[in-house]
C-alpha cells in the first residue's frame, strides 16, 4: 500500500501530466465511438396496405429496402423487405414480401409505415441536431 501511495503522489498529486493525459484520452475516445456509431432518421407516413402493396399518399425521395408497418404502435410491429418501388402520380407503391409473416392481412387497411431515410452519427445527433426540428 505504502508503494501504492508513493506512486499517486509522485504522479498524480505533485504533476498534472497523467491527469490532463487521461482527461484527453477520454475525450478522444468519446469522439471516435460517437462519430462510428451511426442512428437511422425514420420518418412516418400513413399509407394504406392490401395484397402486399402499400400505397404512400407521398413521392419518397429516398429509395426504400425496408419499411416498419403497423396499424398502431402498441400492437405488432411488422419489419418487411421491400423489393420494387413505383411512381404513380402523387402517390408511391411500395412492394414488400411478406414472407413469414402469416398474420400480416389481418392488418389491411389504413397503416403507419416508417422509413429510415438518412442516417446520422451520435455525435451529430447530440451536438449539431440536439432539439432541432427537422424541417423538409
Amino acid at each position: 500500500m505504502e508503494r501504492f501511495s508513493k506512486f499517486y503522489i509522485k504522479y498524480i498529486v505533485k504533476s498534472s501530466v497523467v491527469f490532463y493525459t487521461v482527461i484527453a484520452v477520454f475525450i478522444f475516445v468519446f469522439i471516435f465511438i460517437s462519430l462510428t456509431i451511426k442512428v437511422d432518421r425514420v420518418t412516418m407516413y400513413p399509407a394504406s396496405f392490401s395484397n402486399d402493396r402499400v400505397i404512400i399518399n407521398d413521392i419518397l425521395k429516398t429509395p426504400v429496402d425496408h419499411i416498419y408497418m403497423y396499424k398502431t404502435q402498441n400492437e405488432k410491429v411488422y419489419f418487411l423487405p421491400a423489393f420494387g418501388m413505383e411512381e404513380i402520380e402523387q402517390y408511391t407503391v411500395i412492394y414488400i414480401n411478406t414472407e413469414g409473416n402469416d398474420d400480416i392481412h389481418t392488418i389491411s387497411g389504413i397503416v403507419s409505415v416508417d422509413i429510415v431515410t438518412d442516417k446520422y452519427s451520435l455525435l451529430e445527433l447530440i451536438f449539431i441536431k440536439a432539439g432541432q426540428k427537422d424541417v423538409e
